[in-house]
């Protein structure tokens, strides 16, 4: 590795006397830009921690080392230096320095502006080249527009010969032309895409980033393996789970991975990545916990003002059951291979799943996917219909429970039956062996619709009237499938609140209503059979 020489070394005698010439020149101290990259990487829900290697030789003498390009976002504070070779080095002092980008431009963005110059230059180029053939062309339509007009008429031979080079020529030139364009335009699609990049890493680099320096001194010349870590903000992941359920075997597996955002400017390439459900806090002086006190409050006094019209109070927000987003057939869920599943380190505060191969980050705006793990169990499904909620949609769920050793956190969930998207949402906190119940989406083999319902009043009693308001609504479900299925309604009834009110249940019969007038009833369909049944009560 290249190195300058910025100062000297001054040795001072016990005498006070200073003396350049007494300094060997190996003793001389230079500056050294190290060539780091990144080895391994430990990501949290909210910063990761990065650790950087290099390697380079080092002569006799005091030395400063720069590690340069280290993201804006990175928490220097936190930076920790090491170093391993065949001599001993001693750390003199640390240090970190902001520095203009421009004066020392990342290494990715000088690839970059380095591609973008051969594009534009290979664009102009091509210009030049459809120019040339522009040009041919009209010498082409000159000839014959002068030939044409010329004194001295053409034999019959000069006129076929003409024509036939003007044929071959204009042939020939023309989609030479073709060709140019097309490669005209692959160019310039290639350029607007490394712009697109380059302008994305100068976003993400800002105007100036962090230099971390290390002066060191080292008694014998030799190579020196380098390591800084520390811990940015510019990196984090959140959980993501996809579920798989297959209909044939009952088979439900459940795969966790761990969408990654790296906007560090900078491309990780081959590393050793784990990824932590930890938060690291900043710790100081045990917080001291002020007294409460009661005591009575100071009557106020009263103050007469005349009545004003009350406003209304205001509506309150009703939470919605969300609505499972269903998709069509179209969109098919491959069965993967089998991938290596990360090695736990599960503890009392935190899990760590460090990742079995090495991978490559690219940063950038768009998230990276890495597997953690899989686990498969079997299940029982459970088809569900909520007349109350959805009366035209049959549910598929199943139960299953989290048979991992590590709590599973929240996260986004896709939901696959067959190979088929079926369904999105979150998956909830689940510890080690917590059950879960869990919509995998709509079953379009079964087809269920709500009839008009039927309201009737009528009065009974002669002297103490009473109105009687008797309300039927009824549902049809058909199954379409080839097998049977038992299929749980999940219904709602109304509950009295008033002893003047009496609410009376006639269908379905034989039901139990809980206390708040909810209740399951199986039916069973036949392939192919079509069952009604019918909510009936009166009011009086």
């Amino acid at each position: 590795m290249k190195f300058t020489p910025i100062a000297a070394s001054i040795l001072c005698s016990r005498l006070g006397f200073i003396s350049l010439a007494l300094v060997p020149m190996s003793a001389l101290a230079a500056s050294f830009d190290i060539d780091s990259r990144v080895t391994q990487v430990l990501v949290y829900p909210d910063q990761a921690w990065i650790q950087r290697q290099a390697q380079i030789d080092l002569p006799v003498g005091t030395h400063e080392l720069y590690f340069r390009n280290l993201s804006s976002q990175s928490n220097m504070q936190s930076a920790s230096f090491e170093a391993k070779g065949n001599a001993s080095m001693q750390i003199l002092n640390q240090g970190v320095e902001s520095q203009d980008n421009q004066r020392y431009p990342n290494p990715r963005l000088s690839a970059l502006q380095k591609e973008l110059d051969e594009q534009e230059v290979r664009i102009a180029e091509l210009r030049d080249e459809l120019d040339v053939i522009d040009h041919q062309l009209e010498l082409l339509r000159s000839m014959r527009e002068g030939l044409a007009t010329a004194n001295q008429p053409l034999t019959m031979q000069e006129i076929e010969q003409m024509q036939s080079y003007s044929r071959t020529s204009y042939t020939q030139l023309h989609k030479e032309r073709r060709d140019l364009s097309q490669r005209m335009k692959m160019a310039e699609d290639k350029l607007a895409e490394v712009k697109e990049d380059y302008d994305a890493y100068l976003a993400q680099q800002g105007q100036q980033s962090y230099a971390y320096r290390v002066t060191v001194h080292v008694d014998k010349a030799g190579q020196q393996t380098l390591d800084l870590s520390y811990y940015s903000w510019a990196a984090s992941w959140v959980p993501s789970y996809q579920l798989q359920y297959d209909s044939q075997s009952h088979a439900l597996a459940l795969d966790y991975a761990a969408q990654l955002s790296q906007h560090t400017a900078e491309d990780w390439q081959d590393i050793t990545i784990a990824f932590s459900t930890g938060r690291p806090m900043q710790v100081g002086v045990v917080p001291e916990l002020d007294p409460q006190y009661i005591r009575f409050r100071p009557e106020r006094p009263t103050l007469t003002r005349e009545r004003s019209a009350m406003a209304p109070a205001p509506m309150a927000m009703n939470a919605a059951p969300a609505m499972v987003e269903m998709a069509s057939d179209a969109s098919v869920q491959s069965k993967a291979a089998s991938r290596p599943q990360a090695q736990i380190q599960a503890d009392a505060v935190a899990s760590t799943f460090i990742i079995a191969s090495k991978v490559t980050i690219p940063s950038g705006p768009q998230q990276q996917t890495v597997h953690i793990s899989s686990s498969e169990q079997t299940v029982k499904p459970e088809y569900a219909y909520y007349p109350g909620f959805w009366a035209d949609k049959v549910l598929m769920t199943v139960e299953g429970k989290n048979t991992l050793a590590y709590p599973l956190l929240p996260g986004a969930l896709l939901s696959f039956a067959d190979g088929k998207l079926v369904g999105s949402g979150e998956l909830p906190m689940l510890l080690p062996g917590q059950s879960f119940k869990q919509m995998l989406g709509e079953d379009q083999r079964i087809l269920a619709k709500a009839e008009p319902m039927k309201r009737f009043e009528e009065n009974s009693g002669l002297i103490n009237q009473t109105k009687v308001v008797r309300t039927e609504q009824s549902y049809s479900l058909s199954n379409q499938g080839q097998e049977v299925i038992a299929l749980t309604v999940y219904g709602v009834m109304p509950k009295s609140q008033h002893e003047d009110i009496k609410v009376s249940v006639l269908d379905p019969k034989g039901v139990k209503l809980d206390e708040f007038g909810r209740y399951q009833q199986v039916l069973n369909l036949k392939p192919h059979d079509k069952q009604t049944f019918t909510q009936t009560y009166t009011v009086e």
